[in-house]
């Protein structure tokens, strides 16, 4: 009889056709998108209340080196400023699309192949690195750009000039921080070293390149690139454990003397 009851009598659900378990089939354009990124935001600028040891050593390291860097944002300007000759021109050149066209036309590109494929996979990627880019820029760059409002190197008032409330400050580079979260996330999904030093070659330079353009302290570029990293990794994690939770469902029992239900999960 134990044996009969666990052995359930009605049809057993349709299967799911989305591939593999735990991805939403429509990620970037789903109706709760939007909501999802709203709640992860949240939870991203709520987290230092519940960090640990660890997670406040890493952040006063962050903190830290970027103070270091600020005392020689000026020497290292000059340094960069004053060796510039055509090969550096050139190499500079090459690497300026790699600010801003290179990382949306990886995601445009990953979520495209997706999409047209039906990878689910792909989806998820171009999902956590979208939502990275928005929650990195959006929320925590261009604001405190905002609020610092430190002045850019090339308008020559010094790296210690600050103006509150200038949206085209210095402080810290969002166009870093936005390559740096596209790269960690790549990296998080693709967890080969190949992958993780090309992606983080490739913002590496984008953030260089500011530098060389005299568009960014050295300091702006290290603290965007330490906000893309971290958000790009929690994105990521807070998408993994929801992905996980969305393996297990809920299977009826219903037969002769059977009433209830059972859990079930895709693994």
């Amino acid at each position: 009889r134990r044996a009969e009851a666990l052995r359930p009598v009605t049809p057993p659900p349709a299967p799911r056709t989305e591939g593999p378990p735990g991805l939403d089939r429509d990620e970037i354009f789903s109706a709760d998108y939007g909501s999802r990124v709203l709640g992860d935001t949240g939870t991203i600028l709520t987290s230092p209340l519940r960090w640990d040891s660890g997670d406040w050593m890493i952040a006063a390291g962050v903190g830290a080196a970027t103070a270091g860097l600020m005392f020689l944002d000026k020497g290292i300007r000059h340094q960069i400023q004053k060796n510039q000759n055509e090969f550096t021109d050139s190499a500079a050149s090459v690497l300026r699309p790699l600010e801003e066209f290179v990382p949306i036309a990886l995601v445009a590109g990953i979520a495209g192949t997706g999409y047209a494929f039906d990878i689910p996979k792909l989806k998820a990627v171009s999902a956590d690195a979208l939502e990275a880019s928005l929650i990195s820029v959006g929320a925590l760059a261009v604001p405190t750009k905002f609020f610092t409002g430190r002045s850019r190197p090339d308008r020559n008032l010094g790296p210690t000039h600050y103006q509150a409330f200038n949206l085209g400050s210095s402080l810290p580079s969002f166009t870093t921080a936005n390559a740096f979260a596209v790269a960690s996330v790549l990296s998080e999904h693709f967890p080969h070293p190949a992958v993780s030093v090309l992606a983080y070659g490739l913002a590496g330079a984008a953030g260089l390149s500011r530098v060389y353009d005299d568009k960014h302290w050295m300091s702006d570029v290290f603290l965007g690139a330490a906000i893309g990293t971290v958000v790009g990794k929690a994105v990521v994690k807070l998408n993994q454990e929801r992905r996980e939770k969305s393996r297990l469902s809920v299977v009826p029992l219903v037969g002769q003397g059977i009433q209830g239900a059972a859990l079930q999960l895709e693994f």
